[in-house]
């Protein structure tokens, strides 16, 4: 199977979750070229569907992408980090698979 991240996009980190709570695991894509985060939500038949384009950052590429239950919500966040750059964000998600919610946090001391 193959699913595109868009034209030029540079796929460098994926990461698996069941973000929209409909048991079925959805794929969200760093893309180095395009400096975003694509979430593919999963159909359960093995296909997915584009939901949502997430800007990363004017600058800087993500180059990888992680996920933790960070603030006792039943849900994972998104963690990302940036291409020599001295911060991460964190995407919190709603039960639909969107993120309405960023969070940045300086790494250099």
């Amino acid at each position: 199977m193959t699913f595109s991240t868009g034209l030029k996009s540079h796929p460098y980190s994926v990461a698996l979750n069941d973000f929209n709570q409909n048991k079925q695991l959805d794929i969200i894509v760093a893309n180095q070229g395009t400096k975003n985060l694509v979430t593919l939500l999963g159909k359960g038949n093995g296909m997915f569907e584009n939901q949502a384009s997430h800007d990363a950052s004017l600058y800087f590429a993500p180059v990888t992408v992680g996920l933790g239950e960070l603030n006792n919500d039943g849900h994972s966040e998104i963690v990302f980090a940036y291409d020599n750059c001295d911060y991460i964000d964190i995407l919190v998600p709603y039960d639909t698979g969107a993120f309405p919610q960023r969070m940045t946090y300086i790494t250099d001391t």
